[in-house]
């Protein structure tokens, strides 16, 4: 029998989003996952520069950069969020406008963001996560740093 060139893509993406939803302690809802990573990789992809988002999306793989990648409006300056409470609040609106709630409170939020940076930190190296947060306020760093601790 034949796989096809995308069926490889298709299964990692669904291990990934498996994993994620598991690791958020919500092990049967991978679409919450899904909806949780697309926010969130959002929300950095608009706070980082465009050279830098085109550093880190050369080491995601396919099924990420595609989300990476979904309505992004390239050519827009980097966002201005400073705080944490920003990012989050952030992330909770990119979630809210696919339709969902899916955070909670901030702790909860928090819970999950780091969760979600630590499963892109199988697939992006320390040095390029450095590079992501010397481009972002000290404050955000220790989200930052669960992808690589």
């Amino acid at each position: 029998m034949t796989t096809h060139y995308f069926d490889h893509y298709a299964s990692e993406a669904n291990k990934l989003l498996i994993e994620l939803a598991k690791e958020i302690q919500e092990p049967d809802n991978v679409r919450k996952a899904e909806r949780i990573l697309k926010a969130v990789l959002h929300t950095l992809r608009d706070r980082i520069p465009m050279q830098e988002s085109f550093q880190l999306i050369a080491q995601l793989p396919l099924f990420i950069k595609g989300m990476y990648v979904t309505e992004w409006k390239y050519g827009e300056k980097p966002s201005r969020i400073r705080h944490m409470e920003e990012f989050i609040d952030t992330v909770k609106i990119k979630n809210r406008a696919i339709g969902e709630d899916d955070f909670g409170d901030d702790e909860k939020a928090t819970f999950i963001i780091k969760k979600i940076f630590k499963a892109l930190g199988k697939y992006v190296s320390p040095g390029e996560w450095e590079d992501i947060m010397d481009n972002l306020p000290k404050e955000l760093h220790p989200l930052i740093r669960a992808a690589f601790t």
